[in-house]
């Protein structure tokens, strides 16, 4: 019978991890029969995943994994910038977050639903200006779309996306608030009609690309829309918006190598949250229950990372 679940910390995984892994004892993580993924190798790990299996790619785009491509949408007003270069194919490069500056330097940082879902923010591009002290030193200002949070609320209302996923992306909001970001003024009972009434329809980014756009010009500053839909920044940019569209260099990507083991517990408590649960299944022919979404869970326990754990015997 196995043990009551615990509570665990970060950390505190790592007992449960590093005895197997040092033996170099292999394991997939499942959501439900599933298998999401599987490791091997011990540590470092090589972790690989089926080619249709998307949450795995996306927890390891949230946790700065794999490579992301930049590209650089500049808008008439914005065309000597081009001389910085449009595109860099690796946000791990050290000429990045120099040539990031140089594209958003005093301008409006406006992102859309999916840079809050897959915490671009505080995962990719906040390491690279973060001083020592663990300070920021931003080039840019961060202001959120109102319609990016509506748009958010209704993917979590609708469970089109997980309540892990959607917990931690308004999670993502509160960081950026605390980093010193602000809201675009409040939406006029027309304007939350009109949008509501094409929510979780690809008319929904119209109407955020049109708020970026009356957002930079009510307050006569540059406002720069940040996406993944590559579309929609070229449709920003059709528009004379600025437009910065960040993504999956390799969308098809289905492997990783040389995982360490805080990569291998943080993909772990990722893939737990997303899902709610996953089981860790070693080729021992232990498991483990591995809970990232449980009754009395609150916000804290989501910003700690928290997971709780069923081991076997």
């Amino acid at each position: 019978m196995s043990n009551l679940p615990k509570i665990y910390t970060r950390s505190e995984l790592n007992v449960i991890l590093l005895p197997k892994l040092n033996q170099g004892i292999q394991f997939g993580i499942l959501d439900g029969n599933k298998e999401l993924c599987h490791f091997s190798g011990g540590v470092p790990s090589q972790i690989s995943w089926s080619n249709n299996s998307t949450k795995v790619r996306d927890a390891a785009e949230r946790l700065d994994l794999i490579q992301i491509s930049t590209e650089f949408y500049p808008s008439s007003d914005s065309r000597q910038q081009q001389d910085a270069g449009i595109k860099f194919d690796n946000q791990r490069d050290d000429g990045w977050s120099t040539w990031f500056r140089k594209i958003t330097e005093g301008s409006h940082l406006l992102p859309d639903t999916n840079i809050l879902l897959k915490r671009t923010f505080t995962s990719i591009i906040f390491p690279r200006f973060m001083l020592r002290r663990h300070t920021l030193a931003l080039p840019f200002n961060i202001v959120i779309p109102r319609l990016s949070i509506l748009e958010l609320e209704n993917l979590a209302n609708s469970g089109r996306a997980s309540k892990g996923e959607c917990f931690m992306a308004f999670n993502e909001v509160r960081l950026l608030k605390e980093a010193g970001a602000f809201l675009t003024d409040p939406l006029h009972a027309e304007e939350l009609t009109a949008f509501y009434q094409v929510a979780a329809k690809q008319l929904a980014d119209a109407f955020l690309r049109e708020e970026i756009r009356k957002y930079g010009s009510s307050k006569r500053l540059r406002a720069v829309f940040l996406t993944r839909d590559m579309i929609s920044a070229l449709t920003a940019n059709s528009e004379d918006l600025d437009a910065i569209y960040m993504a999956p260099k390799f969308p098809k990507e289905c492997s990783l190598d040389d995982i360490g083991i805080d990569e291998i517990r943080e993909l772990i408590v990722e893939l737990a949250t997303d899902c709610g649960k996953v089981t860790l299944r070693w080729n021992d022919g232990t498991n483990e229950e591995i809970e990232g979404v449980w009754s009395g869970k609150n916000w804290y326990d989501y910003y700690k990372r928290r997971v709780q754990v069923t081991l076997s015997n």
